[in-house]
């Protein structure tokens, strides 16, 4: 049985004749039903939403400060770029097939998952993942950045998160948390005051996690786990970890990159071990760039020219 919160919050929306609200009313109603197994009554509910006049239907608008907070990327890598550990590939894939058959499982009265976490050191591309899943569900991504909106926000942060979510639940899209450990970090220190705020945001992120209905993607990234409150982890219903290559994997893509653009540069790569993706592009670019003008030894894993003694 629907909630009695959301069926008030349907009423009011209503007779306040805020349609866009009502919707998002509705498809939480939609998804609450779903998720309990009642699939008659989420059908029932789905097909009157389906009766609203486009009048009735526009979709939420961002707040103008909001948008200078998001920000939707131009191009996106195709998932077949990128490379991945074997488990987590196997997990992606996954997800994005469960994505592409949501329909067969809510037959099954099954949940659809729609929470991704990403996590691992900085540089492993949890961004570029999170735009190719994007790319491969073709939604709108949507780069939120927490740690921005937290700092610049003080005082009006949940409202605007809260904000962004309403926005998710009227339009089909992949929202991408960035840094999502701001959150979880500030709540560890700091004046009361600020404790206070940091778990207002917590509370209202999770309220909207939970109520987010599964048209909508969010995956959230971040390079610290352990400083994440524990609650917003367990919201997120795939987690993944992304980490540096290991040796082999260097080799092998350097071999493919090698092979990619008939070209043949210095194998000798051990000073890449332990570094991340993104500086084992970095390498096969600069040699790259290296073998056309003419010239070598030009490294980019370190400082050029800096002195041995300096930290």
């Amino acid at each position: 049985m629907a909630k009695i919160d959301d069926v008030a919050g349907l009423i009011r929306a209503i007779g306040e004749r805020d349609y866009a609200k009502a919707k998002r009313y509705g498809t939480v109603m939609v998804a609450n039903e779903r998720g309990a197994g009642r699939e008659k009554a989420a059908i029932q509910l789905e097909r009157s939403l389906q009766t609203w006049g486009a009048e009735n239907s526009k979709l939420v608008e961002l707040p103008q400060a909001i948008k200078s907070m998001i920000y939707n990327p131009d191009k996106l890598n195709d998932l077949s770029e990128i490379w991945l550990s074997g488990d987590v590939k196997n997990a992606v894939d996954g997800f994005v097939i469960e994505r592409q058959k949501t329909s067969v499982i809510r037959d099954a009265r099954l949940a659809v998952r729609n929470r991704i976490l990403l996590a691992g050191p900085p540089g492993n591309g949890k961004t570029t993942l999170a735009g190719a899943i994007s790319n491969e569900l073709n939604l709108p991504f949507y780069v939120l950045n927490l740690a921005e909106i937290v700092s610049s926000y003080m005082g009006k942060t949940s409202g605007n998160i809260g904000k962004i979510f309403e926005y998710a639940f009227l339009n089909q899209c992949v929202l991408f948390l960035d840094e999502l450990d701001a959150i979880g970090k500030s709540r560890a220190s700091g004046t009361d005051g600020s404790i206070r705020e940091y778990s207002l945001i917590v509370n209202t992120l999770l309220t909207s996690l939970d109520r987010l209905p599964d048209t909508a993607v969010v995956i959230g990234a971040t390079n610290l786990p352990d400083l994440l409150d524990p609650a917003i982890i367990r919201r997120f219903n795939l987690r993944l970890w992304l980490d540096n290559p290991s040796a082999t994997e260097i080799e092998n893509y350097v071999t493919v990159y090698m092979d990619t653009h008939s070209i043949c540069f210095n194998r000798d790569f051990k000073q890449l071990i332990g570094q991340p993706w993104s500086k084992i592009e970095e390498y096969c670019i600069e040699q790259h760039r290296n073998l056309i003008i003419g010239k070598s030894g030009i490294g980019t894993t370190g400082w050029i020219g800096k002195p041995s003694n300096q930290p």
